[in-house]
């Protein structure tokens, strides 16, 4: 049962991080989206507008806008009047091609993540064995072997 005084605590606790925390997974489809599309490769040679991007990746002209900014919003691109760039966290890990680059990790973070990861809580129900490790998955991302035990 929740009293005056809890309510007037909780008031005085920032939810903040509980928000972001809730919507982390947003975020994280967002930058899985771009890399799928190919839009930090489409900003590597410089600024280009909505359309422009649209056209070299696929997007949709309608939609292009808002995900950009999404993606200005998480710091993974600059937005200078129409214009969009890749920010210098995309520029030296998310442009294809650079020895630098980690969007194939990103990528199979959304390919073997993401569904292991979304049937959590029926999971800790049922108690079901996983049939992807971390350990073969960072493997594949890096390109080595892990030897089992």
């Amino acid at each position: 049962m929740t009293t005056t005084d809890d309510r007037t605590t909780a008031a005085a606790v920032d939810p903040g991080p509980l928000i972001k925390l809730t919507i982390a997974d947003c975020a994280a489809k967002v930058l899985h989206s771009a890399v799928a599309l190919g839009v930090f490769g489409a900003l590597a040679d410089g600024p280009a507008d909505a359309d422009q991007v649209a056209a070299a990746t696929g997007l949709h002209e309608r939609m292009a806008p808002d995900f950009l900014d999404a993606l200005a919003g998480l710091g993974l691109l600059e937005r200078t009047g129409d214009r969009y760039g890749n920010s210098p966290l995309a520029e030296a890990y998310l442009v294809p091609g650079t020895a630098t680059y980690l969007g194939g990790f990103v990528e199979l973070t959304n390919e073997t993540l993401y569904g292991t990861w979304g049937r959590l809580t029926e999971a800790l129900t049922t108690g079901p064995r996983s049939t992807s490790t971390p350990t073969r998955a960072a493997s594949s991302a890096t390109g080595t072997r892990t030897r089992r035990r």
